[in-house]
């Protein structure tokens, strides 16, 4: 008996790796443990995973949305996307909203929102094109300010009300209070928190929106401009290098200005859009047979470090630093900022990584860098699940 124990031993402390390895080989497992200490767990295995900036970038905005949430960035061997997101929920046990990137397929549940799977497709059809990054710090933002659904979290009513009854537990009563109002305390002030985020999203909405109108205006008075001046440019040569610059960046500002969202974004569309202005305003001088006028407002330096705009030897406009002022600008085939940030996929790819090709035929291709099947079909489709999101 004592030489079989002894046989026994060594067999078990054999097993004993091979029994951890298979344990620990469990994304899923591994992202439900990570999750008590970190809101985002990134396998280095996934098809798509994230850069560590962009995963310190995702904490800090789900620390700062004020609603638990749990992102998980896994491969495709881990299983079902809608499948791991559940498995999470039940592994983790924690009341939050989670979001799963498995392999191409991105699924999100949640015990907090009626409407997780809603936020999850709107997050994923608005922002894949840009990245799994950008999905995600979509669906974070759209959870913040979505309202709370009539979920219950886990194991809710499993059990009595956490009180004693013993007959005798007056003595605990003035303890209970202040925690009580504590408590309350810290649900107003997340509450108005909350609210504050959602008002300021909304305000700096409405100026975005109020600012684009003011900017179509001027563009529907270009335009006016542009189709009136075309038959004189004809008759008068010289005036076609400004005509064509204003026509090019009135068409660059009128593109733009359907993507822009941004503060920022509004700030460079107004100074491509004085830039038409002034090619427009020396197209006519020179029909008119009068000397151009100076770039006045377009001398100094841009907001955001637009180039100003100078005149050369023969008189003629040129961006501080040699940049030419025909056939180019500072947001096309120069130095790509206004391109890159705005104008990516829309028209051409100007600057920063080229442009982001979306096909948007029958099963056509959207994606990061070759693309990725994206469907229609619910269900057994690429799009949707019962619990939506999307597959690239």
């Amino acid at each position: 008996m004592r030489f079989r124990q002894l046989l026994l031993v060594p067999l078990a402390l054999a097993l004993v790796p091979l029994l951890g390895a298979a344990e620990g080989d469990d994304p899923v497992s591994a992202a439900a443990e990570a999750f008590r200490r970190d809101p985002v767990f990134v396998d280095p295995a996934a098809e798509r995973a994230l850069t560590e900036i962009e995963a310190d970038s995702l904490r800090d905005e789900i620390r700062s949305s004020g609603t638990p949430l749990f992102v998980a960035v896994l491969p495709g061997s881990a299983g079902d996307a809608g499948d791991v997101v559940r498995r999470l929920l039940q592994q983790t046990g924690l009341s939050g909203t989670y979001a799963a990137i498995v392999g191409d397929g991105f699924r999100a549940t949640s015990t907090e929102l009626a409407a997780a799977d809603e936020l999850a497709t709107a997050a994923f059809q608005a922002a894949s094109p840009a990245g799994p990054a950008a999905v995600l710090l979509r669906f974070v933002d759209e959870v913040a300010t979505a309202p709370a659904g009539p979920s219950l979290p886990p194991g809710a009513g499993e059990g009595g009300t956490g009180q004693d009854d013993d007959g005798g537990g007056g003595g605990d009563v003035p303890s209970l209070v202040p925690i009580g109002l504590l408590a309350a305390g810290g649900v107003g002030l997340f509450a108005w928190s909350r609210r504050r985020r959602r008002r300021a999203a909304a305000e700096l909405r409405a100026k975005l929106a109020a600012d684009a109108e003011l900017i179509r205006a001027e563009l529907a008075v270009l335009a006016d401009d542009v189709l009136r001046l075309e038959p004189e440019v004809v008759l008068h040569p010289e005036a076609r290098d400004d005509y064509e610059a204003a026509v090019e960046r009135h068409r660059v500002a009128s593109a733009a200005l359907d993507y822009a969202d941004e503060p920022i974004d509004i700030v460079r569309v107004e100074r491509v859009v004085a830039e038409a202005r002034y090619a427009m305003a020396r197209s006519k001088a020179l029909v008119a047979g009068r000397e151009p006028p100076p770039p006045q407002d377009l001398r100094r330096q841009g907001r955001h470090d637009e180039p100003p705009v100078a005149l050369d030897d023969r008189g003629a406009p040129i961006y501080a630093g040699g940049q030419p002022f025909y056939g180019g600008g500072w947001f096309g085939a120069g130095s790509g900022l206004f391109g890159g940030l705005l104008l990516g996929s829309m028209l051409g790819g100007w600057g920063w990584g080229g442009p982001i090709v979306i096909d948007h035929g029958d099963g056509g291709d959207a994606g990061f860098d070759s693309g990725g099947d994206m469907g229609s079909g619910m269900g057994g489709g690429d799009w949707g699940g019962d619990i939506g999101g999307g597959d690239w």
